[in-house]
């Protein structure tokens, strides 16, 4: 005889029992499942989300890689030169000067 509890017992049989009646009812209905799916995956590819998400994580991955790589050129060129250290700020502050005379 076992050590638990009779409550605990029925406990595990009742949630065997819905998990074995869970799994029958998917079962029943998976080629409703499948259906569904299948439109869902249609839609998706024939109305062009799919191809704007896919093309918008390209984007975003690769805007990363280029900011990435740029501040790694940058970091390194201003470590080994002062004088292009000073070229690069005299840009960007030209570059922010123009943007606000551009925006009055």
């Amino acid at each position: 005889m076992s050590n638990q509890p009779l409550s605990m017992t029925r406990l595990q049989l009742d949630v065997e029992s819905m998990r074995h009646s869970v799994v029958h009812a998917l079962v029943d209905h998976q080629g409703d499942i499948q259906k569904q799916v299948e439109a869902e995956i249609t839609d998706l590819v024939t109305n062009g989300h799919l191809e704007r998400v896919i093309k918008e994580s390209v984007r975003r991955h690769l805007d990363t890689a280029i900011d990435d790589a740029v501040k790694h050129a940058i970091t390194s060129w201003t470590r080994e030169s002062p004088t292009v250290k000073q070229a690069i700020q005299s840009a960007v502050t030209d570059a922010l000067w123009r943007t606000e005379s551009e925006q009055k």
